[in-house]
């Protein structure tokens, strides 16, 4: 199991390896918002405080929506996280 921690929203949660890191969001409460769902608009940035190295490679529309946004390296997209590894992740919300 991955132990998912939201410290803006006071949320921690354990979920299986393989679980997308949205329908965490939706399923727990946490504040951090979606529009497209699909990595082109950027409404979900979060950054990845702790963990990246638990988490799937960077999609391609992700990397061009990050690059647009002028993201730094500890930023991705909440639409297109999963969580592939089991560990700690801590998510901070960015808007």
């Amino acid at each position: 199991m991955a132990k998912v921690k939201f410290p803006n929203d006071n949320v921690e949660v354990e979920v299986p390896a393989g679980t997308m890191l949205r329908d965490v969001v939706e399923n727990n409460g946490v504040n951090i918002h979606f529009a497209c769902g699909d990595g082109r608009c950027g409404a979900c940035l979060v950054k990845i405080v702790k963990g990246m190295e638990n988490l799937n490679q960077r999609t391609e529309s992700e990397k061009r929506t990050l690059e647009l946004l002028g993201a730094e390296p500890d930023k991705r997209l909440a639409c297109q996280v999963k969580i592939e590894k089991n560990g700690d992740v801590v998510v901070e919300n960015v808007y």
